[in-house]
């Protein structure tokens, strides 16, 4: 129950296609899915670091997103996780959008106290024919797009371990992109998590996406070439033994060319 458990905690983020996997396979036959909304709303972009500037109008950025697994085999874990909706918003424009859709294997490399598994992923997303909007502050030119096109493709490698009172997992790896205008990114995170209740896990955890190559031109949803240290508290309440309300809350410390606004999901979690 415990590995099942820690399989199932998920974690969406700012990362798309790599934020939910664990160093825990699927046993043979068993499955798991998580649909969610992902919400920002704001009117701050980051431009470095702590750097923010202010947009002349409210953005938006809804998504739907869907996250699914299955057990191949008790070693290898099929994962599916996808974008199929989303809306933007911004300066009176409706954007709506696909988000693109990511597939991966995850083979477990070692069974024992410490668990490590790894993990190939491939997708893409659609490209759009024009941006929900643009800004110039301060004589420089922001983006509202909500998706750059591409084909992508990776690897992490994955640990964790359990304890009668929660779990630690890690992760790191590269991702690289088909588009001239997303050069190749390192990711890394960790996630602590807690039984607090019977029904009743929370997880904390932070991630580090550093896209590499110039950060331009600066797309405030964080769709394009963007660094980020975020962090976050997620919960999930498991209503019966196979169906859960999730909620989370995401912010980051630095970023380079993405929102400056918190991140809420909501969604339920199915085992």
């Amino acid at each position: 129950m415990l590995l099942r458990k820690l399989a199932c905690i998920a974690f969406l983020t700012l990362l798309p296609g790599t934020a939910l996997a664990s160093a825990w396979t699927r046993a043979k036959g068993t499955g798991y899915a998580k649909i969610w909304d992902r919400s920002l709303i704001g009117k701050q972009a980051y431009i470095q670091g702590r750097e923010t500037a202010a947009l002349p109008s409210t953005y938006q950025d809804h998504q739907l997103g869907l996250y699914g697994e299955w057990g191949v085999t008790d070693d290898l874990t099929l994962v599916l996780n996808a974008t199929p909706f989303g809306v933007a918003r911004y300066a009176g424009n409706t954007d709506p959008y696909i988000g693109g859709l990511v597939l991966a294997g995850r083979y477990q490399l070692v069974r024992g106290p410490m668990m490590v598994a790894g993990e190939l992923h491939a997708g893409g997303r659609p490209s759009k024919s024009e941006d929900t909007g643009t800004a110039v502050v301060d004589g420089r030119e922001l983006i509202i797009n909500p998706v750059v096109g591409t084909l992508l493709g990776g690897a992490a490698v994955h640990v964790g371990t359990g304890f009668t009172w929660g779990w630690l997992t890690g992760h790191a790896g590269a991702r690289f992109h088909s588009a001239e205008a997303l050069h190749p990114a390192l990711y890394a995170g960790l996630q602590l998590g807690w039984h607090a209740l019977k029904s009743l896990d929370l997880a904390l955890h932070v991630n580090l996406w550093h896209a590499l190559g110039a950060i331009e031109p600066i797309q405030v949803l964080g769709s394009g070439q963007t660094r980020y240290l975020g962090f976050g508290l997620g919960l999930t309440w498991w209503m019966t033994q196979r169906v859960g309300l999730h909620a989370g809350l995401d912010g980051v410390a630095y970023a380079y060319a993405n929102a400056a606004t918190p991140s809420l999901l909501l969604g339920v979690e199915l085992r």
